[in-house]
């Protein structure tokens, strides 16, 4: 058991003899030989081995156990390198705001701290090392500020005495010999001090950038945000790391996580794998700041109303946010420190500031990468002609079509109102690659099964995304061509030959292919890359069309006329121009003309220019289909295009080509535009070719009934327009009455 001892001060140290000599040097404490050697011995020392020989130098004349806490400005924490003889791994680091650390500022001078105060980890580092090394228990402890030389009233350095010798008057002795030692050894301690405090930052700084190098260099693929994941746990040595995407839509979306799956989330979130403010990254993305939680199962911050499914066996967790410009990227979550301290100290916080903005900018010019990438396909897209560039189909794509098992037998789909739309989009392919096969056009053809599903995959690309010409009116168009031929067997009563419709199929697909959406007529006003390419005489779109049609249809992945010899490949190119010319509008007039004298005079199947006439009512009836299709589908149909309409009406005005009145806010002008078209297209179209085939008379009648529902909207639009007109003539009389 410890008893207080009472010495004087010679029992406790004995001056040298030559003290007189030693005046000017201030030395009334300590030994000079014995403090001249200790400072001998300090030179080109790293920090915590010259932090140990100034403690074994304390142990050595007063018995005691030293220990140097060093002050660090960046981050505001404290830092222990050795404790007495024995020189720490790693720095035990703790806050500067730790209660024992503000008590001996508080003082200005000696202090005594007893076992209960000091500060936990210190705690349990000193009591382990005065077991093991000095076999001893922690007895008392009292702690001197260490003043800076030049400026008075500043402490950059605390010593502290452990198990010390106690006696009357000792503090005073005490603190005169630990003033004495460092007043002269104060310059290597400091320069040390900033030593170890470069090299940190230095080593830090190295492995930052190489860090940032090495996620750079991957930037544009999906490894750079596992490069992110590997480089974070080199930086912090942890076991473990999560990489978090913000997304404006769903908060955090997990792009690299610690067991390597992105886990189910349920109570969460409403997507699988996005993580909302229930979990410490969306704590720490809503809030925008670092949470470090040194115990995880201690920690009330991380407790079991938080569902956090990517820490449910760590021991440790820091959380940090990704911010550039102030903007939120991301969130990286670290795991399970590794020896020895295995909690994430002050120095890792600190290094979080840096290495953040450092991912941060490889994830931005990732994200920039991607958008500049996906700006210039859909550029090339957009301006490439001729010699257009389509992006490489993928193998699995093109697999999953071919292996589909699915039977495709879907209800209806030979009655003309079916609906295409109830296909699901896996299957349309699949659909498309049935008619053909089932009509025998692929054997007789002989095309390779694999080249025709790499020709539809592209085809389907290839399509624009404005709100009528686009894939589904195709496919709408598609799908009325193969009803009608063969519903009314025009293939077997020699209407149609299989060439030809092989050729109205293809036409019905590609009749819409990249359709930029202008007119003709603002193409050629206003001069545009199309309009210079396509001068000759006829629609700038239709042409248009045409050339991409065949530049696909001999593309090397999809090459589907390279078995036909040259003959039938210029017979095949003309004949498509033909049936992609008659989807224009312009000539119309022309052509109806030729139909109703065709149908006075009788349809002759041996006359070319009979055929010609009837591919053209086949390829116009297709395309003004919608009609004849369910009243939902009918008036989707009619509002897109009536969507796309005005989109170039507000095009032509904003090039000044032509006064386009402004209809968008006019909701009459959707059943009058709707009603209109359906009685003077699709009905005179439908009614020619049901005097051809009768049961087309089927179409007729479903398209009266859609006409009775647009004049129907069209007849409550008015009755509300001339209601409030009443309501505000009204108001309007009784106004000017009480004036």
């Amino acid at each position: 058991m410890w008893h207080k001892m009472v010495f004087s001060y010679r029992t406790v140290f004995k001056p040298s003899r030559r003290e007189t000599y030693m005046e000017p040097l201030g030395l009334h404490y300590c030994d000079s030989g014995t403090l001249f050697t200790l400072l001998s011995s300090l030179g080109n020392l790293e920090a915590a081995k010259l932090h140990a020989k100034v403690n074994q130098y304390f142990f050595t004349t007063l018995g005691a156990v030293g220990i140097i806490i060093e002050c660090v400005a960046c981050p505001k924490c404290s830092k222990v390198r050795a404790i007495g003889k024995v020189e720490l791994a790693e720095p035990l680091t703790f806050k500067d705001k730790c209660h024992t650390l503000l008590r001996i500022k508080e003082a200005k001078g000696p202090i005594r701290v007893e076992k209960g105060q000091l500060e936990g980890k210190l705690f349990c580092y000193l009591d382990k090392v005065l077991k093991e090394e000095y076999k001893e228990k922690f007895h008392n402890c009292m702690f001197f500020p260490i003043e800076h030389p030049l400026e008075n009233e500043k402490y950059t350095h605390y010593f502290g005495l452990v198990n010390f010798k106690d006696f009357e008057g000792c503090e005073n002795v005490y603190n005169g010999i630990v003033t004495e030692c460092f007043r002269h050894c104060y310059g290597m301690l400091r320069s040390a001090f900033n030593y170890e405090e470069e090299k940190a930052n230095s080593n830090q700084c190295s492995a930052v950038l190489k860090s940032f190098v090495e996620i750079l260099s991957w930037a544009g693929s999906n490894v750079v945000y596992n490069k992110v994941q590997q480089e974070t746990k080199e930086i912090f040595n942890a076991a473990k790391c999560t990489v978090f995407i913000h997304d404006p839509e769903f908060t955090l979306v997990p792009k690299a996580v610690a067991s390597g799956k992105p886990p189910l989330i349920k109570q969460a979130s409403d997507k699988e794998g996005v993580v909302y403010h229930t979990t410490t990254a969306g704590k720490v993305a809503k809030k925008r700041k670092l949470i470090n939680i040194p115990v995880v199962k201690d920690d009330p911050l991380y407790s079991a109303t938080i569902n956090n499914p990517f820490t449910d066996d760590c021991r440790s967790l820091m959380s940090f946010p990704l911010k550039l410009n102030g903007k939120l990227l991301g969130v990286i979550e670290v795991y399970d420190k590794n020896t020895p301290s295995l909690v994430f100290t002050e120095d890792d916080i600190s290094l979080t500031e840096h290495f953040s903005n450092i991912v941060a900018c490889a994830i931005n010019a990732n994200k920039m990468f991607y958008h500049f990438h996906d700006l210039k396909t859909k550029q090339q897209f957009l301006d490439c002609v001729l010699l257009r560039r389509f992006k490489e189909i993928d193998n699995e794509a093109v697999k999953s079509v071919m292996n589909c098992r699915h039977k495709h037998n879907f209800q209806r789909i030979t009655d003309f109102r079916f609906d295409p739309r109830v296909i699901p989009e896996k299957h349309v392919l699949c659909v498309c690659l049935t008619i053909f096969e089932s009509s025998g056009l692929i054997k007789k053809l002989k095309i390779k099964h694999q080249t025709f599903v790499r020709f539809l995959l592209k085809l389907k690309e290839a399509h624009s995304a404005l709100p009528f010409h686009n894939w589904t009116n195709s496919l709408l168009t598609f799908h009325f061509v193969f009803i009608c031929v063969n519903q009314y067997n025009l293939i077997k009563d020699k209407f149609v030959t299989v060439f030809e419709y092989f050729t109205l199929l293809m036409a019905a697909l590609c009749h819409g292919l990249d359709h930029r959406g202008p007119t003709t007529m603002f193409e050629m006003t206003t001069g545009t890359v199309l309009a210079s390419l396509y001068s000759s005489p006829g629609s700038i779109s239709q042409k248009h069309h045409l050339s991409q049609a065949l530049r696909l249809m001999t593309y090397p992945d999809c090459n589907i006329l390279q078995q036909i010899d040259n003959e039938e490949f210029y017979k095949f190119a003309k004949l498509l121009g033909n049936m992609i010319e008659d989807t224009n509008m312009a000539n119309r007039h022309q052509k109806m003309q030729e139909l109703e004298e065709l149908l006075k005079n009788g349809y002759n199947t041996n006359l070319p220019e009979h055929r010609r006439l009837f591919h053209y009512l086949i390829i116009n009836c297709a395309q003004t289909c919608y009609a004849c299709k369910p009243w939902p589908l009918c008036r989707k149909i009619g509002e897109d295009s009536f969507q796309e309409f005005f989109r170039k009406g507000e095009l032509d005005q904003a090039q000044g080509v032509f006064e386009v009145p402004d209809f968008n806010e006019d909701i009459l002008k959707l059943p009058e535009m709707n009603c209109h078209f359906i009685e003077t297209v699709c009905l005179p179209n439908f009614r020619m070719l049901a005097q051809i085939c009768p049961l087309v008379y089927l179409c007729l009648v479903k398209i009266d009934i859609n006409l009775g529902h647009w004049k129907e909207e069209k007849d409550k639009i008015m009755a509300t327009m001339t209601k409030n007109l009443d309501d505000e003539e009204g108001e309007e009389e009784e106004d000017n009455f009480f004036r």
